[in-house]
């Protein structure tokens, strides 16, 4: 917790105004939304139909049966590395549909 009289960087002020009013979950993931395809690469993000993530959980739609089965086996391997990517353990569970 930050005193009312500190002087703060940009990067500080910007992550405690998140945290303080709760949008630091929806920051994160709309920072994983914007890196999808670097994240998963071209040919999974151009078979991916939807994002959405609700408490803690990655909802990831894809179209290609064939490409929905891969990423299946791979849940735990994605959670890693998203939580990774974003420096904190912000998805609990993939869930690929």
């Amino acid at each position: 917790m930050y005193k009312k009289d500190e002087i703060l960087n940009l990067g500080e002020a910007i992550a405690f105004f998140l945290e303080t009013h709760g949008l630091r979950d929806q920051a994160d993931m709309r920072r994983i939304i914007g890196q999808w395809e670097n994240l998963m690469g071209k040919p999974i993000a151009n078979n991916t139909e939807k994002l959405h993530f609700s408490e803690g959980i990655l909802w990831v739609h894809i179209s290609s049966p064939i490409w929905r089965n891969e990423l299946s086996l791979c849940k735990l391997k994605i959670r890693d590395m998203i939580n990774r990517q974003i420096g904190r353990d912000v998805v609990k569970e993939v869930r690929i549909m």
